[in-house]
Order: C-alpha cells, then sequence, then structure tokens
C-alpha cells in the first residue's frame, strides 16, 4: 500500500503540510510504482520526480507557487491511494526542512564527484605531539606561545573530537576554492544579520536554513547583538574545509595561517601569543577575521583550554 512521507520518511498520510511561496520540499511516495503523483490543483504547487531509494520510496520535489491550499495525491487512475493537504503561504526559512536539497554522503563517503574531495575523518591528536610539531614549524614560537595556540585549536574542534583531516583549526576554503584537498561537514552554522542570513538561505539551492530558537538552546549557539544562525549542509561552499595527509602537514598549514596574522600585525601578535595572553591573542584574531564567533567566548574557551594543558603537562620550563 502506497503512503506519504516527509523528507525524514516519516508518514504524513492525511496530514496538514506547511509550505512557503517558491520554496521547495522534499516528501516521499513508499511503493510508488504505477501511480502518479501530484497536486490536484497545478496553478497552486508543482512538482517533480527526484528518483528512488533502496527503501521503495519514490521521491519529489514539492513547490508552492501561491498562497492557497491543494490536495497533493497519489493515484492509480481515478482511485487516490493517499493524500496530504499542502498549506501554500508566506516563504518561511527557519527550520531543518527549509533545507530540502540535504542529503547524505555517497556510497564512497563523499559528496562531489570532484578528484580533491577526500572522505571526511576525526583525526584527534594529542596537545602534546600538537605543541611539539607547532614548535617545529616556526622558530619564533616559544613554549608558552605553542601552548596557547595548541588552546585555539582545542577551542575550534571540542579538543580534538571535531578535528578531521588534520584540519587543526577549522579552516575553511575560499567559496571557489576546489583545486586543494578538501572535505565536508555537515551542520555548520554561522551567525549573521537577520537580512543578510535569509540571503545566504535563498541562495543557497535547498542547502540552507535558519535555526529556530529552540533549536539554538538545543546546540548552544549563541546569536547576541541581533544576529541569527544559518545553517549550512554539504556540498554548500561553507561547509568546505582542508583536509591534510598528516598532523605533520596539518600543523604546517595551520602555522600558514598565523604566520600571515603575524605579518599583519607584525608589532605585536607574536609578542602576544608567546606572553602566554589567551585573551589578548582572540582579540587579534577577531581583528583579523580568523573567526565570526563572539569575542568574549572565544577567549575565555581559549584560556580554559591552556588552564587544562598546562595543568596535564606541567609549567614551562625556563
Amino acid at each position: 500500500m502506497a503512503h506519504f512521507v516527509n523528507s525524514k520518511g516519516t508518514r504524513i498520510s492525511n496530514a496538514i503540510v506547511k509550505g512557503g511561496i517558491d520554496q521547495p520540499m522534499t516528501i516521499g511516495v513508499y511503493g510508488a510504482a504505477g501511480l502518479t503523483v501530484g497536486p490536484n490543483d497545478s496553478s497552486i504547487a508543482s512538482i517533480s520526480a527526484q528518483g528512488a531509494d533502496q527503501n521503495q520510496i519514490t521521491w519529489y520535489k514539492l513547490t508552492g507557487k501561491r498562497i492557497a491550499n491543494v490536495m497533493v495525491e497519489a493515484k492509480m487512475g481515478a482511485s487516490v491511494w493517499d493524500y496530504f493537504q499542502l498549506v501554500v503561504g508566506e516563504p518561511n526559512y527557519y527550520g531543518p526542512d527549509v533545507a530540502w536539497a540535504k542529503k547524505p554522503p555517497s556510497k564512497n563517503g563523499r559528496y562531489t564527484d570532484n578528484p580533491n574531495e577526500v572522505v571526511t575523518k576525526n583525526t584527534k591528536p594529542a596537545p602534546g605531539d600538537v605543541i611539539k610539531l607547532l614548535l617545529g614549524s616556526w622558530s619564533a614560537l616559544t613554549e608558552t606561545g605553542a601552548r596557547v595556540l595548541t588552546a585555539q585549536f582545542m577551542h575550534e574542534t571540542g579538543e580534538g573530537a571535531h578535528c578531521y583531516n588534520w584540519n587543526l583549526g577549522n579552516v575553511k576554503c575560499a567559496e571557489h576554492e576546489t583545486s586543494v584537498p578538501h572535505m565536508y561537514l555537515r551542520d555548520v552554522w554561522e551567525r549573521f544579520s537577520p537580512s543578510a542570513a535569509t540571503q545566504m538561505v535563498k541562495s543557497s539551492n535547498g542547502l540552507a536554513y535558519l535555526a529556530t530558537d529552540e533549536e539554538c538552546k538545543k546546540h548552544g549557539w549563541t546569536h547576541t547583538g541581533g544576529k541569527v544562525i544559518a545553517v549550512f549542509e554539504p556540498p554548500s561552499y561553507v561547509c568546505r574545509f582542508r583536509a591534510y595527509a598528516s598532523l605533520a602537514e596539518g600543523a604546517q598549514r595551520w602555522m600558514d595561517h598565523h604566520r600571515t596574522v603575524a605579518k599583519k600585525f607584525p608589532d605585536e601578535y607574536l609578542d602576544t601569543v608567546n606572553s602566554g595572553d589567551c585573551a589578548a591573542t582572540a582579540h587579534i584574531l577577531k581583528r583579523a577575521q580568523y573567526y565570526t564567533g563572539d569575542e568574549g567566548v572565544y577567549a575565555r574557551n581559549m584560556t580554559e583550554m591552556k588552564a587544562k594543558i598546562d595543568r596535564t603537562l606541567g609549567p614551562v620550563k625556563p
């Protein structure tokens, strides 16, 4: 027996489903062979088939055209096998369902056919190993400075739990930078003004949405100062990060970014890092546009991570 499901595979037979004008949504029909599927008034919504999966679900992209209600039906001839009611209203950009093009990686673990994309793998180095490599890759760095930058790595990656493919600083690729080894991360969130965030979602081709207050609270995403959180899914360029083959390569490339900051602030950055002042380091990184998050949170977390490193490794030897 055929029945409708939403993008998560949950049955929506006889349900009322809300949609927005010109906002596609993904729906599916389990057991759709031989059926015709679509709205009974094509002036209110359009539908296009996206193909079937291994679970006998045929997927469709359903898009509202004007404000109205319409019945979406799965029919065999004149007989309606299943239906739901689509309520088309003003566009709403909040909630994961807005990201209608969100998909898991393919069987080979990749999201695109770009030969420079590599499979995303967790790579969690020990803080002591990171410090040794940083000291080896930047001669001007002191042990204290290496601990400060390792604290930044720990903040950026949840103490290494979210370090992937040896990208120690969660360094992204530029928008059109696809010619270097790279990977994709899911649910990447950024803060924007409401207008900028909405425009980013509109131009994402179904790979982004605005986070609800409930979702922000659940994940601990802060957005003070009138900002909102936009969440992006692969293969959006916002989710594209650099990938490295080893910890040594990752440390070297990460230090290249910090050397760039040092050149931009030649009279203060390296001295600040080597002094052990995490808050001042976070301030300069903010000025250098290294991160977009809250400076106070960034500085506090870096300070806490460095204290943890110092407790584990003991005092710096004179």
